[in-house]
């Protein structure tokens, strides 16, 4: 344990703790991946080998990032609970804040009603059946 003290605040929700039932449908996978999968890329296939030309590397991360510019996941996972739980914590992407030690500023509104991303998160949520309402998390830890 250290010494020294971390916060994390973000407007989502938490998911899959003990009294709640919820399985991701990443299933423990990756869930940019799975968002790109969902949103219907199809990466080209590749052997990848040590002696691959760097040119090939960098047009295949490039159409990725391309298609993840295209289509912006509508959630950021903050915290996944052990293998064994399913318990997550997803927010709106952009209202993820962290601070160490010193004292600092953090934006929190009161409401997110028309903020970038609130009404995707909220429909993310609907579709993987969160019935929950999102709101301010406060994670405070040492570190």
């Amino acid at each position: 344990m250290g010494d020294r003290p971390h916060a994390s605040i973000a407007y989502g929700v938490v998911v899959g703790t003990f009294d709640e039932e919820w399985e991701s449908p990443w299933d423990n996978g990756d869930e940019e991946e799975w968002w790109r999968k969902t949103c219907g890329y199809e990466p080209e296939e590749l052997d990848w080998e040590d002696d691959m030309p760097d040119e090939l590397v960098r047009m295949y991360f490039q159409r990725q990032r391309e298609f993840d510019a295209q289509h912006p996941m509508p959630f950021k996972l903050l915290y996944v609970g052990s293998w064994d739980s399913e318990e997550r914590v997803l927010c709106v992407p952009d209202t993820h804040q962290e601070t160490c030690w010193v004292a600092t500023d953090l934006d929190v509104r009161t409401s997110l009603n028309g903020h970038t991303g609130f009404i995707e998160f909220v429909d993310f949520l609907k579709s993987v059946g969160i019935e929950q309402q999102p709101r301010w998390l406060l994670f405070p830890f040492w570190g």
